[in-house]
């Protein structure tokens, strides 16, 4: 009678099988960096969003001290007209970046 030797697979199947999951580990590997630049992106887009929102916050307030200092003054109208000028031109930049 023959000797029962135990199923195994063949060399190539087995090769077959550890280059695939090498495969699916370098593609595991670089899904994994690619969706953690990612995050890292919107998060510095994030930062970014909220600096442009505190400078225009801070334009705001002193465009309104601004204006409220012309009025209690009573400046002229071309002093009055120039402080709105700057607050445009500040909000302008700040909304530009």
């Amino acid at each position: 009678m023959a000797e029962v030797v135990a199923p195994s697979l063949n060399q190539t199947s087995a090769n077959a099988f550890l280059n695939t999951h090498a495969r699916m580990s370098e593609i595991t590997a670089r899904n994994q960096l690619k969706t953690k630049q990612h995050g890292e992106r919107v998060n510095e887009a994030q930062a970014q969003v909220n600096e442009r929102s505190k400078l225009v916050q801070a334009a705001l307030k002193s465009a309104d001290a601004a204006l409220k200092t012309a009025i209690d003054k009573n400046q002229n109208n071309a002093e009055l007209a120039i402080a709105i000028k700057a607050a445009t031109l500040l909000l302008g930049k700040v909304l530009k970046g």
